[in-house]
């Protein structure tokens, strides 16, 4: 039978191992939680920069100096550093003249030794050979013109043609065309959609009118105003007017 001495200096042992334990645990959860508050408060370095060049344009805290373009598809020297916080197109993709990443095969194409940066779209290309009368919305066919090269010019694709805002599409995505007959001299235009109180010599200034379209009729361009006899003329060239006093 265990003395009550011997009983008293086991439970002194114990308790003392107990402690031992607890405050080796502590100590760890201590570490572990000053570990992790440090990555909460001192986070990396992040990227900033706003990409707008499509969903292959994205940001980078080292990007090269000397991206990859449509014009510049392929890099043979360039400086070894790091532009901080920049854009970059994914790898596969470059940038084009839009500033959006694209495939290579995207970019418009170039004869060799065509130097003109075309901005048509996809379907513009250089050519050491343009045509005098190239194809648009407005004129589709041509049909006279001059037997000539335009040297180093941009031109739309065989199937596509160039709209008024410059890009080459297809013939069914141009606008429908204005079929009047203009008689009213350089400055006078079909169009879509006319202004049901055109300005004249005798009315130069809109004032009140309805706001509708009418179609497919002939107006004056913007700082003309048509004539007495018809022709569009700029405000100054209408006749004087002469108030009389009987």
């Amino acid at each position: 039978m265990m003395r009550p001495l011997n009983l008293v200096f086991v439970v002194i042992v114990v308790v003392q191992a107990l402690n031992f334990v607890s405050v080796q645990t502590s100590t760890e959860s201590e570490d572990s939680s000053g570990s992790n508050s440090s990555e909460v408060s001192h986070p990396g370095p992040r990227c900033t920069a706003r990409c707008t060049g499509g969903p292959h344009d994205k940001c980078t805290l080292c990007g090269t100096v000397c991206p990859l373009t449509c014009d510049r598809p392929e890099i043979r020297a360039c400086t070894k550093q790091c532009a901080v916080n920049v854009c970059r197109c994914e790898e596969g993709y470059v940038r084009n003249a839009d500033g959006q990443c694209v495939k290579p095969r995207q970019c418009p194409r170039r004869e060799p030794g065509c130097t003109r940066r075309c901005t048509g779209g996809p379907h513009d290309r250089c050519t050491l050979c343009g045509s005098a009368c190239p194809r648009t919305c407005d004129r589709p066919n041509p049909t006279i013109c001059t037997l000539q090269c335009l040297v180093n010019v941009c031109e739309c694709e065989r199937g596509y043609v160039r709209n008024d805002h410059g890009q080459c599409v297809r013939p069914n995505q141009c606008p429908p065309l204005c079929t009047r007959r203009c008689f009213g001299g350089p400055h006078d235009h079909c169009t879509l959609c006319g202004s049901a109180c055109p300005l004249t010599c005798a009315r130069p200034y809109r004032g009140i009118c309805t706001e509708q379209c009418l179609v497919n009729v002939c107006e004056c361009a913007s700082g003309y105003v048509r004539g007495l006899d018809g022709q569009c003329i700029r405000q100054d060239q209408c006749p004087q007017v002469v108030d009389s006093f009987l």
